[in-house]
């Protein structure tokens, strides 16, 4: 099976699945999704989507207007946790969902296509319009985590996220109705669950995808007898030029008119559709994440969709360690890390930097839960202090917000409860130095703490 060429895309990542379109089966069923994993967490910095805090993207209109309408765009609800991700983020206030559309011009927002946004408990349900009966060329609206310059959370030590770190799963409440039948040869009207992936091989302009039909009234096209509907895959070559992507359809589809709980585990289609997605064989880590999206896609049909509680969580293999690299190095050049002195391992201890050589004292465990930890003992502000100066050292784990940091932009650690930064007093740069201690976030060298990761990008 052979790809179709792709019309061209103004922002690459928001509506790939117009392409995977042009033409299952292991993942949870359609019912209630389980309960989350204690150890996981969510990648999106508004599940739900729970705030005010969106913009309209029109991909591919006829009229060729992708001029954004400011009254379409909303930036009220961002502020509600911007705190969380002002120092992870280019931008705190940009929205941080898209509300897309291909193929339609920008003046048919809220006639068709439509959207409205209604309360639901406490998060928002977004309605979805796509009146294309009639209309025998692909149309769609989605509701994206694709922005342009987005990324899902980054991992603790800033590194992006990758399909080697863990499992993923995505999931959400969904009805959709079909309200005209079908009026052209191609019976098309999905709505789709697409997870989107960057590798080292095809690089951001050529992304990969894993798509979940979970929508088919008309039979769109019949799966292949490994579940498959469509791929890019040159069979020749065994390869994607433009990107790997496969659709594959869930064999539970939802019933039309009838709300339904979606719950894929990526993890396990990227395994079982490893051929597709990865016909080249690179690991894993080679694969970093970088958005959803969820698709209504017609040809010559009408639907209306309302999707809520979307959320996308990872469930990580292993704790994420790294070494926290000092932003001024020793007077003989060697590079300096933030150390467990004398490797103790009972509390209370002491923390200073020392040469950089890899050893346990070294190995840092950055938690989902803003601790940093070495031999079993968190780094913590002294007497549960928050003013500039306040000591910093070594001791037992106790949950206390004097034992959080948060690896920020720009090489800095900050402790939230203050607001202020983890530097070597003095600017010292003499291996030893025990003087650590908290004070106003400046940018100064000495506040600067690298893992490999580098900073966020």
């Amino acid at each position: 099976m052979r790809a179709l060429p792709a019309p061209p895309r103004r922002i690459a990542l928001l509506a790939l699945s117009a392409l995977l379109l042009l033409v299952p089966a292991l993942w949870p069923r359609l019912t209630q999704p389980a309960a989350a994993d204690t150890a996981s967490f969510s990648l999106l910095y508004d599940p739900g989507p729970a705030h005010d805090c969106y913009a309209l993207v029109v991909e591919d209109p006829p009229d060729k207007n992708t001029t954004p309408d400011p009254g379409r765009t909303s930036s009220a609800g961002c502020g509600a946790f911007a705190g969380t991700e002002e120092f992870t983020r280019k931008s705190p206030e940009r929205p941080t969902w898209d509300i897309g559309t291909y193929g339609w011009n920008t003046s048919n927002w809220g006639t068709s296509p439509g959207y409205s946004f209604t309360t639901q408990t406490a998060a928002k349900t977004v309605t979805m319009r796509n009146d294309a009966s009639g209309v025998c060329g692909l149309h769609e609206t989605n509701v994206s985590y694709t922005y342009p310059d987005s990324q899902l959370k980054p991992g603790p030590d800033r590194a992006y996220r990758t399909a080697a770190d863990g499992r993923i799963n995505v999931s959400y409440r969904a009805k959709i109705q079909q309200t005209e039948p079908f009026t052209c040869g191609e019976k098309r009207a999905l709505l789709t669950t697409d997870l989107i992936f960057e590798d080292s091989e095809h690089g951001s302009a050529h992304p990969d995808v894993i798509s979940v039909v979970h929508y088919d009234p008309g039979t769109f096209k019949a799966p292949d007898s490994n579940g498959v509907v469509w791929y890019t895959r040159d069979d020749t070559t065994m390869t994607c030029p433009d990107g790997c992507r496969v659709m594959v359809r869930s064999p539970d589809l939802m019933k039309d008119a009838t709300w339904a709980s979606i719950d894929d585990d990526f993890s396990q289609l990227f395994d079982k559709y490893v051929d597709y997605v990865n016909p080249e064989h690179l690991p894993k880590s080679d694969f970093v994440l970088r958005g959803i999206q969820i698709v209504s896609s017609n040809t010559g049909s009408s639907t209306t969709a309302s999707v809520s509680d979307v959320d996308a969580r990872m469930t990580p293999n292993a704790p994420v360690h790294a070494p926290l690299t000092y932003g001024l190095k020793g007077s003989d050049g060697q590079s300096l890390c933030l150390d467990d002195y004398n490797n103790a391992t009972t509390p209370p201890a002491v923390a200073d930097i020392w040469d950089c050589n890899g050893g346990d004292a070294q190995d840092w465990t950055i938690g989902q839960d803003d601790t940093l930890q070495v031999h079993g003992l968190c780094l913590g502000v002294s007497g549960d202090g928050t003013a500039d100066h306040a000591p910093v050292g070594l001791d037992r784990c106790d949950g206390g917000a004097h034992q959080k940091w948060v690896l920020g932009r720009y090489g800095q650690i900050y402790n939230p409860v203050s607001g202020r930064c983890l530097e070597v007093a003095n600017a010292s740069d003499t291996r030893g130095d025990k003087n650590l201690e908290l004070f106003d976030c400046w940018g100064g060298a000495q506040q600067k703490w690298w893992t490999p990761a580098g900073d966020y990008r």
